[in-house]
């Protein structure tokens, strides 16, 4: 499986196999373009539950609602699909935790050289540079406007060691393509490679979402546009319930689309 993902190269390469647990509907094992197994990737836990509750139940997706359950390496997730009256397909997987801030010392002006910006392109209101962990840590950095994100350019020998122990560093901008979006967001990897829409750099990101717009209690929907500037546009729903300031539940969701079919030769 891991050979298959390197060379199929795509963001993320998910393999469906039998359920351990006969009570839940699959069991999922993901991998990166490098071959390196992932604990869960929510975009790929995404495309699998569509897929599955089209492929199992497609008699009661056309009516309501199928709650899939997947496993994955660490832990069982449920992700509720529904299909729209135009076709479209939704899935939302509810995360098992919440962000937490690593305290962590960040220079906007390394940040800045290690993306070819100015330190004064790194923020806008309130939000300043942090380094949040929920499904995996990530280097959240807002830009100032869609324009100054657009130009960011990854400088790798400067990217990694600022990177620390982060997985990726996720610029954002409140400066979205689509009017119905909240923010636009490039994902550059330790290797200075842009990733498209990413489930675990979403879940950070609900971290920073809560300590620099500090939303009242109750349920806040987010739209993230990501994956343009590498050709590969795409959409996560970010859903997050406060409750007396604090996250009690955050949840990833998102529309999938098959675009290609095939078989391997092995």
């Amino acid at each position: 499986m891991a050979l298959l993902a390197q060379e199929l190269a795509t963001p993320a390469t998910a393999f469906l196999l039998p359920a351990r647990d006969p009570i839940n509907t699959a069991r999922l094992a993901c991998f990166s373009p490098r071959g390196e197994e992932l604990a869960l990737a929510p975009h790929a836990v995404i495309g699998a539950a569509t897929v599955l509750a089209q492929s199992r139940a497609p008699e009661i997706l056309a009516h309501r609602s199928v709650v899939v359950m997947i496993e994955t390496p660490n832990e069982n997730c449920a992700c509720e699909v529904i299909r729209s009256r135009h076709g479209a397909v939704y899935a939302e997987l509810a995360l098992s935790r919440a962000p937490v801030r690593r305290e962590a010392e960040i220079s906007a002006a390394a940040l800045a050289q290690a993306i070819a910006l100015d330190a004064e392109d790194l923020a806008f209101g309130m939000h300043e540079p942090r380094i949040y962990d929920c499904l995996g840590a990530f280097c959240l950095v807002p830009a100032r406007s869609r324009s100054a994100l657009e130009r960011a350019r990854p400088v790798k020998a400067a990217l990694a060691p600022l990177l620390g122990e982060a997985q990726g560093l996720y610029l954002y901008a409140a400066d979205p393509i689509d009017s119905d979006a909240a923010v636009h967001a490039r994902l550059i990897g330790r290797d200075g490679a842009e990733l498209s829409a990413s489930g675990e750099a979403a879940a950070a990101f609900a971290g920073a979402a809560l300590e620099f717009e500090r939303p009242s209690d109750g349920d806040h929907e987010l739209v993230i546009e990501q994956g343009h500037d590498a050709g590969r546009p795409g959409r996560l729903t970010l859903r997050m319930e406060v409750c007396n300031g604090a996250l009690a539940n955050v949840r990833i969701g998102g529309q999938t689309a098959p675009i290609a079919t095939g078989v391997l030769q092995l």
